[in-house]
């Protein structure tokens, strides 16, 4: 709970997903009223819905990690989130076979504590990259 308060200035305001006081219904309460008060100032309004789909498993390590860097965080916590995405080995069980034991290149792992915290991290930059439009993010 800490680290989610000491990160949570640096997210977004536009992420709903993974946040204390966030929801999906406040994303979408968002959403209808941006809509509502482009509707009634006869503004054109268009959507956008994108899906990154197994989102966890395409987080590329150093792009993470230099992002964490340019947000600020300190060597010794850089350190220890590359320890923690380090060394990590995935085994596939199909039908009694056992595949071979793989190393894992990118991702972050599923169910753990920090790994939404570092999702939103390394997906933080797409909205500061839409400058004209209204962007709301929803992780899951």
């Amino acid at each position: 709970e800490d680290i989610t308060f000491r990160i949570s200035p640096l997210i977004s305001c536009s992420q709903h997903g993974f946040r204390k006081g966030k929801s999906t219904i406040t994303n979408l309460l968002e959403f209808v009223s941006h809509v509502s008060t482009s509707f009634r100032e006869n503004k054109n309004t268009d959507v956008i819905y994108t899906d990154f789909s197994k989102a966890f498993d395409k987080v590329s390590h150093s792009i993470l990690l230099n992002t964490l860097d340019l947000l600020g965080f300190q060597p010794i916590l850089l350190k220890w989130v590359a320890s923690y995405l380090s060394n990590r080995i995935q085994e596939v069980i199909f039908n009694d076979t056992f595949s071979d034991i793989m190393n894992v290149p990118s991702g972050i792992p599923y169910g753990s504590h920090l790994s939404p915290i570092l999702f939103l991290l390394f997906i933080n930059d797409i909205s500061s990259v839409v400058k004209l439009s209204k962007i709301l993010l929803y992780a899951d």
